[in-house]
């Protein structure tokens, strides 16, 4: 006759075994023959510059990659309709609240730039609005 318990299941101090985890990829490649070692650091090393890439502002990006020269990307960081959207890039970035840009968009003068408003509130300085 077999031990049960009165639930019919397994004995409930017996846990079960936690499964274990395959290989990854990289090491189930190079074990299978397809890839050595080296070729997975390799790929593993442009995985994570990749990644960096990907939390850089685009223009960093096309410097990094020979795309643009600083001067022009600086020219057209300074371009107006580019500067324009300066409240929305710092409002996405958590540099400003809502309404501090409303008050300052309310503020704004025609033939004046949204982040000259904001310096002038004190809500950014000089130098944080030239990182857009």
């Amino acid at each position: 006759m077999e031990n049960h318990t009165q639930n019919g299941g397994a004995d409930p101090a017996k846990k079960p075994e936690p499964e274990k985890a395959g290989p990854k990829l990289g090491e189930l490649l190079v074990e299978e023959g397809f890839l050595k070692k080296e070729d997975i650091q390799k790929a593993l090393d442009v995985q994570h510059e990749e990644a960096l890439l990907i939390q850089r502002p685009l223009g960093e990006v096309l410097l990094k990659l020979k795309m643009i020269s600083e001067k022009d990307l600086e020219k057209a960081l300074k371009h107006p309709d580019l500067r324009q959207s300066l409240g929305s890039l710092a409002l996405h970035k958590e540099l400003v609240t809502r309404p501090q840009l409303d008050l300052c968009l309310k503020k704004q003068k025609a033939d004046q730039f949204i982040g000259e408003v904001l310096i002038q509130e004190g809500i950014l300085s000089p130098k944080t609005s030239r990182i857009f």
